[in-house]
């Protein structure tokens, strides 16, 4: 399933977005080997056609993708498209200056740096892995590029903060005064734990209802079982006679 469909008009940026190409600066590729210098422009430039999106994550315009991987027969270009899995796609709808509103798909930086390594493993054109090579430069530049780091900075430290808070949100939201595995009572020591990890589902790190509030100890055993989801802490209540009933309560959330 293709992630997301958003009109786009004009200079103004889809409100998932916070960042166009035209809003980085990031270095060109670097003249090493007699590249050409307008190919290299081209290539830099195919970059600049990307959109940023408020978690960061960058895409970029399926338009300068035969530039990027080097495709001057558009059947094998359509072919590396065919293989794409639409969730590594965002559709953007455009309006031309004479008011037509077209179709853009954006492609993950990630899914295009996995398929130019793929080229340059597979290609038997020395040339043409050389300019792989570079279009891997510049989007590697891209995603490097100052602006996002010092803005991945900021968003570590705020999520740092509000994961602190997770503890007392919850122990205010529900009243709790009980470890809600064990039954104890919950000592100064309670900690939040998650119960779908922060590593394998960040998108709920930060959400209340994906943990639960637990006494120190209990949590220790949860992480030296190295649980990650529901089901392998269902089984380790099961296995210690813990409290299941947060089981139904969790599916019903996040069937």
């Amino acid at each position: 399933m293709i992630k997301s469909i958003t009109k786009y008009i004009g200079d103004k940026l889809p409100e998932e977005f916070i960042y166009s190409g035209e809003n980085l600066d990031f270095k060109r590729p670097i003249i090493e080997n007699n590249e050409d210098k307008g190919t290299l422009t081209r290539i830099y430039n195919s970059c600049k056609n990307c959109l940023i999106k408020k978690d960061l994550s960058i895409y970029i315009s399926e338009e300068g993708l035969s530039i990027l991987l080097r495709c001057n027969a558009q059947v094998h270009l359509k072919n590396i498209i065919s293989n794409i899995e639409d969730d590594e796609f965002h559709i953007i709808k455009k309006t031309t200056i004479d008011g037509k509103i077209i179709d853009v798909r954006y492609i993950s930086i990630g899914e295009l740096l996995r398929l130019i390594n793929k080229e340059i493993e597979i290609s038997k054109d020395y040339k043409k892995r050389i300019y792989l090579r570079k279009s891997e430069e510049a989007l590697r530049n891209l995603r490097d590029c100052d602006k996002l780091e010092l803005k991945r900075i900021e968003k570590e430290s705020n999520y740092d903060k509000e994961l602190k808070k997770l503890k007392k949100k919850r122990i205010k939201k529900y009243k709790l005064k009980k470890d809600e595995l064990t039954g104890d009572t919950l000592r100064k020591d309670a900690e939040f734990s998650h119960i779908r990890s922060k590593a394998s589902y960040p998108n709920l790190a930060l959400d209340i209802n994906n943990g639960l509030v637990v006494n120190k100890k209990t949590h220790d055993e949860i992480t030296r079982m190295n649980i990650e989801d529901e089901d392998s802490l269902l089984k380790l209540c099961n296995k210690n006679e813990w409290s299941t009933e947060w089981y139904k309560k969790y599916i019903n959330i996040y069937k």
